[in-house]
Protein backbone atom coordinates (compact mmCIF):
# COMPACT_ATOMS: atom_id res chain seq x y z
CA UNK A 1 0.00 0.00 0.00
CA UNK A 2 2.77 2.45 0.87
CA UNK A 3 4.42 2.12 -2.53
CA UNK A 4 2.16 2.16 -5.60
CA UNK A 5 -1.23 2.76 -4.02
CA UNK A 6 -0.28 5.53 -1.59
CA UNK A 7 3.17 6.62 -2.73
CA UNK A 8 2.50 7.17 -6.42
CA UNK A 9 -0.95 8.62 -5.74
CA UNK A 10 0.09 10.91 -2.91
CA UNK A 11 3.05 12.20 -4.90
CA UNK A 12 0.80 13.12 -7.84
CA UNK A 13 -1.60 14.97 -5.55
CA UNK A 14 1.34 16.77 -3.94
CA UNK A 15 2.67 17.86 -7.33
CA UNK A 16 -0.75 19.18 -8.25
CA UNK A 17 -1.07 21.02 -4.90
CA UNK A 18 2.10 22.94 -5.75
CA UNK A 19 0.26 24.38 -8.75
CA UNK A 20 -3.33 24.59 -7.51
CA UNK A 21 -3.86 25.16 -3.78
CA UNK A 22 -7.62 25.84 -3.75
CA UNK A 23 -8.85 22.38 -4.71
CA UNK A 24 -12.52 21.51 -4.39
CA UNK A 25 -12.88 18.51 -6.73
CA UNK A 26 -10.88 15.79 -8.47
CA UNK A 27 -11.27 13.70 -11.62
CA UNK A 28 -9.49 10.34 -11.84
CA UNK A 29 -9.02 8.57 -15.17
CA UNK A 30 -8.64 4.86 -14.43
CA UNK A 31 -9.80 2.80 -11.46
CA UNK A 32 -6.97 0.30 -11.25
CA UNK A 33 -4.88 0.04 -8.06
CA UNK A 34 -3.19 3.43 -8.59
CA UNK A 35 -6.47 5.13 -9.49
CA UNK A 36 -8.05 3.63 -6.39
CA UNK A 37 -5.07 4.96 -4.44
CA UNK A 38 -5.67 8.44 -5.84
CA UNK A 39 -9.27 8.26 -4.64
CA UNK A 40 -8.27 7.10 -1.16
CA UNK A 41 -5.41 9.60 -0.82
CA UNK A 42 -7.66 12.45 -1.95
CA UNK A 43 -10.26 11.47 0.64
CA UNK A 44 -7.53 11.28 3.30
CA UNK A 45 -6.01 14.60 2.26
CA UNK A 46 -9.14 16.67 1.55
CA UNK A 47 -11.81 14.92 3.64
CA UNK A 48 -14.33 12.12 3.25
CA UNK A 49 -16.88 14.41 1.56
CA UNK A 50 -14.39 15.68 -1.03
CA UNK A 51 -15.91 15.14 -4.51
CA UNK A 52 -13.94 12.62 -6.58
CA UNK A 53 -15.14 11.62 -10.05
CA UNK A 54 -13.79 8.49 -11.71
CA UNK A 55 -13.90 7.00 -15.19
CA UNK A 56 -12.92 3.53 -16.33
CA UNK A 57 -14.02 1.19 -19.09
CA UNK A 58 -14.61 -1.70 -16.70
CA UNK A 59 -17.90 -1.82 -14.78
CA UNK A 60 -16.40 -3.88 -11.92
CA UNK A 61 -13.68 -1.28 -11.35
CA UNK A 62 -16.21 1.55 -11.43
CA UNK A 63 -18.39 -0.16 -8.84
CA UNK A 64 -15.34 -0.77 -6.66
CA UNK A 65 -14.33 2.91 -6.98
CA UNK A 66 -17.86 3.89 -5.93
CA UNK A 67 -17.46 1.77 -2.79
CA UNK A 68 -14.47 3.99 -1.94
CA UNK A 69 -16.61 7.12 -2.23
CA UNK A 70 -16.05 8.14 -5.85
CA UNK A 71 -18.76 9.24 -8.27
CA UNK A 72 -18.73 7.58 -11.68
CA UNK A 73 -18.29 9.68 -14.82
CA UNK A 74 -20.13 7.72 -17.49
CA UNK A 75 -17.79 7.67 -20.49
CA UNK A 76 -20.64 6.50 -22.75
CA UNK A 77 -22.67 9.60 -21.85
CA UNK A 78 -20.16 12.35 -21.04
CA UNK A 79 -21.55 15.13 -18.90
CA UNK A 80 -20.49 18.71 -18.36
CA UNK A 81 -18.42 17.58 -15.39
CA UNK A 82 -15.84 20.09 -14.18
CA UNK A 83 -13.05 19.37 -11.70
CA UNK A 84 -10.28 21.53 -10.27
CA UNK A 85 -7.64 18.84 -10.66
CA UNK A 86 -7.30 15.54 -12.49
CA UNK A 87 -5.01 12.52 -12.44
CA UNK A 88 -4.63 10.16 -15.39
CA UNK A 89 -3.53 6.67 -14.35
CA UNK A 90 -4.30 5.01 -17.69
CA UNK A 91 -1.81 6.33 -20.21
CA UNK A 92 -4.57 6.12 -22.84
CA UNK A 93 -4.94 9.15 -25.15
CA UNK A 94 -8.76 9.26 -24.91
CA UNK A 95 -8.75 9.07 -21.12
CA UNK A 96 -6.08 11.76 -20.88
CA UNK A 97 -8.05 13.98 -23.23
CA UNK A 98 -11.24 13.53 -21.17
CA UNK A 99 -9.29 14.43 -18.01
CA UNK A 100 -7.98 17.60 -19.65
CA UNK A 101 -11.40 18.52 -21.03
CA UNK A 102 -13.06 18.37 -17.63
CA UNK A 103 -10.53 20.70 -15.96
CA UNK A 104 -11.82 23.99 -14.64
CA UNK A 105 -10.07 27.34 -15.03
CA UNK A 106 -6.56 27.09 -13.50
CA UNK A 107 -6.97 23.31 -13.33
CA UNK A 108 -4.02 20.94 -13.12
CA UNK A 109 -3.63 17.48 -14.63
CA UNK A 110 -1.04 14.98 -13.40
CA UNK A 111 -0.06 12.23 -15.81
CA UNK A 112 0.87 9.14 -13.80
CA UNK A 113 0.06 6.37 -16.27
CA UNK A 114 2.89 5.68 -18.67
CA UNK A 115 1.72 5.25 -22.19
CA UNK A 116 0.90 7.13 -25.26
CA UNK A 117 0.44 10.71 -26.28
CA UNK A 118 -1.82 13.57 -25.29
CA UNK A 119 -2.87 15.79 -28.16
CA UNK A 120 -3.75 19.35 -27.32
CA UNK A 121 -4.03 22.85 -28.68
CA UNK A 122 -1.81 25.09 -26.58
CA UNK A 123 -3.90 28.27 -26.58
CA UNK A 124 -7.42 26.87 -25.86
CA UNK A 125 -6.27 23.94 -23.72
CA UNK A 126 -3.53 25.56 -21.64
CA UNK A 127 -2.98 29.30 -22.02
CA UNK A 128 -6.54 30.69 -22.07
CA UNK A 129 -7.80 28.52 -19.16
CA UNK A 130 -4.40 28.78 -17.37
CA UNK A 131 -4.18 25.01 -16.96
CA UNK A 132 -1.11 23.00 -16.06
CA UNK A 133 -0.06 19.50 -17.07
CA UNK A 134 2.46 17.70 -14.89
CA UNK A 135 4.28 14.42 -15.13
CA UNK A 136 4.42 12.46 -11.90
CA UNK A 137 6.63 9.41 -11.35
CA UNK A 138 6.43 7.23 -8.23
CA UNK A 139 7.33 9.14 -5.01
CA UNK A 140 10.22 10.62 -3.03
CA UNK A 141 11.70 8.83 -0.02
CA UNK A 142 10.78 11.74 2.29
CA UNK A 143 7.09 11.13 1.44
CA UNK A 144 7.16 7.62 2.91
CA UNK A 145 6.83 8.63 6.58
CA UNK A 146 3.89 11.03 6.06
CA UNK A 147 2.15 8.30 4.04
CA UNK A 148 2.78 5.80 6.82
CA UNK A 149 1.21 8.25 9.26
CA UNK A 150 -1.86 8.50 6.99
CA UNK A 151 -2.06 4.70 6.76
CA UNK A 152 -1.78 4.27 10.52
CA UNK A 153 -4.41 6.93 11.20
CA UNK A 154 -6.91 5.63 8.61
CA UNK A 155 -6.07 1.96 7.99
CA UNK A 156 -9.58 0.93 6.98
CA UNK A 157 -9.65 3.43 4.09
CA UNK A 158 -6.60 1.83 2.49
CA UNK A 159 -6.99 -1.81 3.51
CA UNK A 160 -10.26 -1.98 1.60
CA UNK A 161 -8.22 -1.55 -1.60
CA UNK A 162 -6.64 -4.95 -0.91
CA UNK A 163 -9.11 -7.38 -2.45
CA UNK A 164 -7.01 -10.56 -2.40
CA UNK A 165 -4.24 -12.00 -0.23
CA UNK A 166 -2.50 -15.16 -1.43
CA UNK A 167 0.47 -17.12 -0.10
CA UNK A 168 3.78 -16.95 -1.97
CA UNK A 169 3.31 -20.57 -3.09
CA UNK A 170 0.36 -19.29 -5.17
CA UNK A 171 2.19 -16.41 -6.83
CA UNK A 172 1.23 -17.56 -10.34
CA UNK A 173 -2.41 -17.57 -9.30
CA UNK A 174 -1.97 -14.10 -7.78
CA UNK A 175 -0.67 -12.71 -11.08
CA UNK A 176 -3.41 -14.44 -13.04
CA UNK A 177 -6.02 -13.03 -10.68
CA UNK A 178 -4.59 -9.52 -10.94
CA UNK A 179 -4.48 -9.69 -14.73
CA UNK A 180 -8.24 -10.29 -14.85
CA UNK A 181 -8.68 -6.61 -14.01
CA UNK A 182 -11.28 -7.57 -11.40
CA UNK A 183 -9.21 -6.82 -8.31
CA UNK A 184 -7.96 -3.94 -6.28
CA UNK A 185 -4.51 -4.64 -4.90
CA UNK A 186 -3.45 -8.29 -4.81
CA UNK A 187 -1.01 -9.00 -1.99
CA UNK A 188 1.35 -11.97 -1.81
CA UNK A 189 2.45 -13.00 1.68
CA UNK A 190 4.96 -15.47 3.07
CA UNK A 191 3.59 -19.00 3.27
CA UNK A 192 2.54 -19.94 6.80
CA UNK A 193 5.20 -22.02 8.54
Amino acid sequence: LLLDVMGTSGHALGRIAAVRQDVESLYVAGAGPVGLGVIAMAKARFGSDFPVYVADLDLWRLEFAESLGATVDDAAHPSNLTADIAVDTTGAPGARRRALDCLAQRGALALVGHGRRLELEVSPDLIAPERAILGSEYFRFDELQPNLNILLSTPKRFKQIITDVLPRSEIKEAFSLFLTGRTGKVVVVEDPS
